[in-house]
């Protein structure tokens, strides 16, 4: 199995979501899904985060755009990960599962929904 894209975000917990895309399934949190049946992708900012970057001797801060990525598969639950940058990730992911569908030649995802805090793709 190759491995097209991966992402890791952490629960309140402190334990790690995983996401792993393959050639023919989508692995979330070590559960595997066709990777046909991943109905819509959404990334929601919901606040900013204040990162501090440390450079040798130097700190320097940085406000990012934090927020929520969800994952609906057909038949299932959405699942709903805390993530930086989510719009970003989201176009990322589905350019990356776009590249997937392309080879199995399936219906790719088209952005449904798009505003400055939210992005929506969908097949459906």
């Amino acid at each position: 199995m190759s491995f097209t894209y991966i992402f890791i975000s952490k629960t309140s917990k402190n334990e790690l979501n995983t996401v792993i895309i393959s050639n023919d399934k989508i692995v979330i949190n070590n559960v595997d899904y066709p990777i046909q049946d991943i109905e819509y992708v959404e990334g929601e900012i919901v606040e900013h985060s204040r990162i501090e970057k440390i450079s040798g001797d130097k700190v320097s801060t940085e406000f990012l755009p934090s927020g929520v990525i969800r994952i609906k598969i057909r038949n299932k639950d959405s699942f709903e990960f805390s993530i930086i940058n989510p719009l970003n990730t989201v176009e990322e992911f589905v350019l990356k599962l776009n590249n997937v569908f392309d080879k199995i030649n399936a219906d790719k995802f088209y952005l449904k929904e798009s505003s400055v805090y939210k992005v929506t793709y969908s097949r459906i």
